[in-house]
């Protein structure tokens, strides 16, 4: 399931700095799984929800996933003009290379 707002992608694109971060989050309650999360950051430095998911598991095709439908759904396009953040070190530059190929290629 993935949910991103009309109301928090205006807010995003209306006065947030081009920064997005991007965490997970085990679920282990009644409702077993991972929760993705995509956030941006305002001029003092406090966190604005831009995006969440929650997958049956965390792996390079689930974070695939949750990328791509954001990307669609703030128009990133190829990400060119944005800073992507996250704690994520396997595979994170291969994920980010198969979702804004054209932007890694082009800033190398």
């Amino acid at each position: 399931m993935y949910v991103c707002f009309q109301a928090l992608k205006n807010g995003w694109r209306a006065g947030l700095r081009p920064f997005i971060g991007l965490d997970g989050t085990f679920l282990k309650g009644k409702c077993k799984g991972i929760l993705l999360v995509a956030l941006g950051q305002d001029s003092v430095k406090h966190f604005y929800p831009l995006a969440w998911a929650v997958a049956d598991r965390e792996t390079t095709r689930t974070w695939k996933w949750f990328i791509e439908l954001l990307r669609n759904s703030l128009d990133l396009k190829d990400g060119e003009g944005f800073t992507f953040m996250s704690d994520m070190q396997k595979g994170w530059l291969v994920l980010l290379v198969s979702c804004f190929q054209k932007h890694i290629i082009d800033g190398v």
